[in-house]
């Protein structure tokens, strides 16, 4: 099985949903063995767990005085159609959010494609079964061939109060089913999110916004929520630099319990 980096590059522009401001990627083919990098003004930022710098609502990487935020999405999306090595330069703050979902970048990457590199790609296995909790967070990682994906949300709230949803993944699952689930807030956080300095980009074109009595805007899916858990479960999981043969059953996860995970994954696996 070879390492898979991109046949040509992509690029893709767009805002930050959290800065709000104008920001563009050119995704690029990379050597083998580089694994998956981000450029920021000539700084070299690698997608690792090592350096994570925030987990409050998003997963930022910085390096050397440079940060980029909000990375979760253009993770997922690589690792999800099954990319190994790529160089990402990135013009402004921020990833673009585009739709709210890691759509956009999956589909320029099945649209150019990949080629084979030298060299195989790294795994991270599991050989016993282990159940990690971090606060009210549960996760329960077992031996599988592939990797397969579990996932349980749970709320106080009476549209929403439980979802479940459970897929074996592969570029063409991940595609069709977990690319398109857009982030997704409740109506009654946006005030204490934009009081934070958060979400100055966000509006009902790229975030899923929950109400009491039911969805502002249409869903793609009925349980869309529990869906984009998954997509940013993949992308923080990314930050082990690894293609993932493993089943994962999460409850009630986040980006900081998912990175929680992910060091405990890279400590326990093989």
């Amino acid at each position: 099985m070879p390492r898979k980096t991109l046949k040509n590059e992509i690029r893709l522009e767009g805002i930050g949903v959290h800065t709000g401001a104008k920001a563009s990627v050119i995704i690029g083919p990379s050597g083998p063995g580089q694994g998956i990098v981000f450029l920021s003004e000539g700084v070299r930022i690698p997608a690792s767990l090592d350096f994570v710098s925030s987990s409050d609502r998003r997963t930022d990487l910085s390096a050397q005085g440079r940060t980029v935020m909000t990375t979760e999405h253009i993770l997922s999306a690589l690792l999800g159609m099954g990319v190994d090595d790529a160089t990402i330069s990135v013009y402004g703050p921020e990833i673009p959010f585009f739709d709210g979902s890691a759509l956009a970048i999956a589909e320029a990457i099945a649209e150019t494609g990949l080629t084979d590199g030298p060299g195989e790609p790294e795994v991270v296995a599991i050989s016993e079964e282990v159940v990690l909790r971090v606060g009210e967070t549960e996760f329960r990682v077992y031996p599988a061939d592939s990797l397969e994906i579990a996932c349980r949300i749970k709320y106080d709230h009476p549209f929403i109060p439980e979802q479940e949803a459970r897929f074996k993944m592969d570029p063409e699952t991940y595609l069709r089913e977990i690319a398109p689930a857009r982030t997704y807030i409740f109506y009654e956080e946006a005030e204490e999110i934009l009081s934070r300095g958060l979400g100055k980009g966000g509006s009902l074109d790229c975030v899923l916004v929950i109400k009491k009595d039911g969805y502002m805007n249409e869903p793609r899916f009925p349980d869309e929520p529990v869906r984009h858990k998954i997509a940013d479960m993949i992308g923080d999981l990314a930050l082990l630099g690894a293609r993932l043969r493993m089943g994962l059953e999460a409850e009630r996860p986040g980006h900081g319990t998912n990175h929680a995970l992910a060091r405990f994954i890279r400590e326990k696996g093989g």
